[in-house]
């Protein structure tokens, strides 16, 4: 710990230093400071995490490296009020044992198949994570997970690793899956039949290498799991799950409506508007997570006040709110934009340099700090190429894959990520450390990412002369 608290300290001071060294302003120098302390901090020393950033959020204020009017648009507030919809949702359905019910239908299909229960549970969080969105998977398939890690006896912290990392990847396949997606989407004027042609295929390859690479890193697991499945007896597990599962109407009813409205938010978005009143599918996202959210408190009384004040995870909420906004303090002094231009103009006039120049910086920014912003700072120079006649289509998804996949490598990478740490800490699990994450998410960010590039760039310039 001494260590840890000796790198904490040194890092921010490296930082500033460094910055201020290769030109940049006192004031982008300090901003680059404040957001190294955070970010170390979270990554060394987990349990700090929401006393850095607060603090850091605090200077920000006070030194005007971050006005508080650009605040809200920085903190992605959006997303924050989806996850307490969200969060509230689904602590409603565990207080009603509803995903005990769920785990009660898988069981008896995966009972004795380790292999494939591994995989069916990727592809599903996979799956989910594609047509609703990473944030709503993550915490459905964490809980999910915890029952039947508690099931058979597994280590948590080990099984929910290739959970998250099919939620990162699947959520690259659709429009909807990634905050990263939608905004790439809308900032590029990108269909679903765009993703159709240039991501899901990638995504669909992507799984399967990280399914692969799952049975060879995870086979010690695998094989306990299969030795655990061999000494329980289904018709005990299904008979102790049937004794906690009472009433499930209103939980399937709420669930139903729930997701089913996420998956048709676009088509919602557009039902409204025909009516005059302009709404964005996004709008229509934090509105289905509060909705359902505000139903729960409606109609359960002090039940539904109990699982909104005890289990939504306030601390993640306060955390990300303020690491959000310390990042966005980055862009707001030009430190993003110096780096992005800095990209830019050593591509040159070569549009494949320009690809791979933008793809780069995208996957080396986004495993450290939140890659919706890294994407939203550099989205105006793709922008900018476009209106010069380049073919920016291309480029928009060597982002989407650099920004998506690169954050496999951390536990700080992008929201779904964060979110089912919180949870672990929230379950009082010991916390996955860095070095447990990158051994395994450092190279599946490797390789999945350089795939992805590569067959990016292959389609759209050929083979490099």
């Amino acid at each position: 710990m001494r260590g840890k608290k000796l790198v904490v300290g040194i890092v921010p001071i490296i930082a500033f230093i460094g910055g201020y060294s290769i030109g940049l302003t006192l004031e982008q120098a300090f901003a680059v400071s404040i957001a190294a302390m955070v970010i170390s901090t979270t990554l060394l020393m987990w349990k700090y995490r929401l006393s850095a950033s607060v603090a850091g959020l605090s200077i920000a204020f006070l030194t005007g490296i971050l006005p508080f009017k650009l605040f809200l648009e920085y903190s992605h507030m959006d997303i924050i009020l989806f996850l307490l919809g969200m969060m509230t949702i689904v602590g409603y359905l565990e207080e009603n044992h509803y995903f005990e019910y769920l785990v009660s239908k898988m069981i008896p299909v995966l009972h004795g198949k380790p292999k494939l229960f591994i995989i069916v549970m990727m592809f599903t969080a996979s799956f989910f994570a594609a047509v609703v969105d990473e944030v709503t998977a993550i915490l459905f398939m964490s809980v999910i997970m915890l029952e039947l890690s508690a099931i058979y006896q597994l280590d948590i912290r080990r099984m929910i690793l290739p959970i998250t990392f099919a939620v990162i990847i699947g959520g690259s396949a659709t429009v909807m899956g990634n905050p990263v997606a939608i905004l790439v989407a809308f900032r590029g004027g990108l269909t679903m039949q765009d993703f159709a042609y240039w991501a899901t295929p990638i995504t669909l390859v992507s799984l399967v290498i990280l399914s692969g690479m799952v049975m060879l890193l995870f086979r010690d697991e695998i094989r306990k799991l299969e030795e655990n499945m061999s000494n329980v007896k289904i018709e005990e597990i299904v008979e102790a799950l049937a004794e906690e599962v009472h009433s499930t109407r209103k939980a399937t009813i709420l669930f139903v409506l729930v997701i089913g409205s996420i998956i048709l938010h676009n088509q919602i978005a557009t039902f409204i508007s025909s009516f005059g009143v302009y709404v964005t599918p996004k709008v229509v996202l934090v509105s289905i997570a509060l909705l359902g959210a505000s139903v729960i408190l409606a109609t359960e009384g002090e039940e539904g006040l109990t699982v909104f004040l005890h289990r939504v995870d306030w601390q993640t909420l306060v955390f990300l709110l303020s690491f959000f906004s310390i990042v966005g303090s980055l862009d707001n002094v030009g430190v993003l934009q110096l780096i992005s231009n800095a990209i830019v103009e050593a591509a040159g006039g070569n549009e494949g340099m320009m690809f791979l120049y933008i793809a780069g910086i995208t996957g080396v920014l986004s495993p450290v700090m939140d890659n919706v912003l890294t994407v939203a700072t550099l989205s105006p120079i793709v922008e900018g190429l476009g209106e010069m006649g380049i073919d920016v289509v291309p480029i928009w998804f060597g982002m989407l894959f650099a920004g998506i996949f690169s954050a496999l490598a951390t536990p700080i990478g992008t929201s779904a990520s964060l979110v089912m740490m919180g949870l672990l800490e929230r379950r009082r699990v010991k916390l996955i450390t860095f070095g447990e994450w990158i051994k395994v998410g450092l190279p599946a960010a490797v390789i999945i990412l350089g795939l992805a590039i590569t067959i990016t760039y292959l389609r759209a310039y050929g083979m490099p002369v």
